[in-house]
């Protein structure tokens, strides 16, 4: 297996804002961005425009080095504070997934991790299960579609 999940522990003061600082120790600790990165954009945001624009930045810096879990994070986290509706926000969002599927094929190919959906009223969630209890997968999806697969995998 190529891919390896790890959490980075400890929070760091980013931001005088609290939800910018916490979004910066979250893209940082469960995203894998890059500390020393984070740090140096953090002191260029100053509301969600400037956020989009420095992590955007980031991205492509990222992918352009072929540092795939940075370019995730930060696509994923790009996306985050755009507005519904914004023209970006559907293709910003669909590459950091697509980037993370491309990232962790092994584990998905190998069979570790299947992706499923989960039936809920007229709609379906999507979830993850079988992986063994050593693999911690970081899911870029904000949502409680992350907890159905805990659910899932404790009451099945």
């Amino acid at each position: 297996m190529t891919s390896q999940i790890k959490f980075k522990k400890g929070t760091y003061k980013f931001h005088t804002n609290p939800n910018f600082n916490y979004q910066l120790n979250r893209t940082y600790a469960w995203s894998n961005g890059d500390l020393e990165e984070l740090k140096t954009v953090a002191a260029k945001i100053t509301d969600a425009a400037t956020w989009e624009k420095e992590l955007l930045e980031l991205a492509e810096k990222a992918l352009q080095e072929k540092r795939m879990e940075n370019a995730i994070a930060y696509y994923r986290m790009a996306e985050f504070f755009m507005y519904d509706g914004h023209h970006a926000k559907i293709t910003t969002y669909d590459k950091a997934v697509n980037l993370f599927y491309d990232y962790h094929a092994d584990l998905f190919k190998s069979g570790m991790i299947k992706r499923d959906l989960v039936p809920f009223g007229a709609a379906t969630f999507l979830c993850y299960i079988r992986f063994p209890k050593t693999v911690n997968l970081r899911i870029p999806f904000c949502s409680m579609a992350d907890m159905i697969l805990i659910w899932k995998n404790l009451y099945q």
